[in-house]
Order: C-alpha cells, then structure tokens, then sequence
C-alpha cells in the first residue's frame, strides 16, 4: 500500500516537472524567465522506501515530503504571481494597442476631412 502510494507520487512529481518544463519553455516566447523548478523527491529516499523498513526510513521519507510540499507551494505562489504580471502587462498592452487604433483612425479622419 505504501509502496503503491510512493509510486503514485512520484507520478505525478514527473507529471509535474514535465508541465513546468513546458511552462518555463512557453514563458520565453512572451521574454519572461522562471527558474528551472526541480521537484524531484530523491532516488535514495526511494530506495529507502523499497528495501528499508523501521521508523528511520519512514522518517527520511517524511521529512522529504514534507520539504516536497514546502517546495511545491513556493513554486505555486511563484508561479501565481508571475501569472497575474503577466494579466497586468496583457492589459497594459491591450491599452496600447486601443490608443494605437484610435490614433490610427484619428490621423485617417484628418487625412480624409
């Protein structure tokens, strides 16, 4: 059971790192950077798992998904924020783009009358 819980963390730990390497990969097409996350949960600790058995292992494993979690909700949080300047600079640019329209058909109506 414990074992099978493990490898469904680990899945979706992979799942993860995979969607933040394709978010990080996205970012660069609007020239802004996030650090490359590693979510890894840890070989040894696996190995630990599998073939180590008493409190210590289970200690080890404990303290590792806990900073995993800690880890998690910085990236979260980091991530949110990065996601609301983006909004901020999506509308600051939606702006730009409303004035740049209205000049345009201001200097047209000049041009024609």
């Amino acid at each position: 059971q414990k074992r099978s819980r493990v490898d469904h963390a680990r899945r979706h730990v992979e799942h993860a790192q995979r969607a933040m390497h394709d978010f990080v990969r996205e970012l660069r097409d609007v020239h802004t950077t996030m650090p490359q996350i590693n979510l890894d949960i840890g070989g040894f600790l696996g190995f630990a798992d599998y073939f180590l058995d008493g409190l210590f292992a289970d200690w080890l494993v404990q303290r590792r998904v806990v900073a995993g979690l800690d880890r998690v909700r910085e990236v979260s949080s980091r991530v949110f924020d990065l996601l609301m300047g983006l909004e901020q600079r999506r509308k600051q640019l939606q702006q730009q783009l409303r004035d740049a329209e209205s000049a345009r058909r201001e200097w047209l109506e000049s041009v024609d009358g």
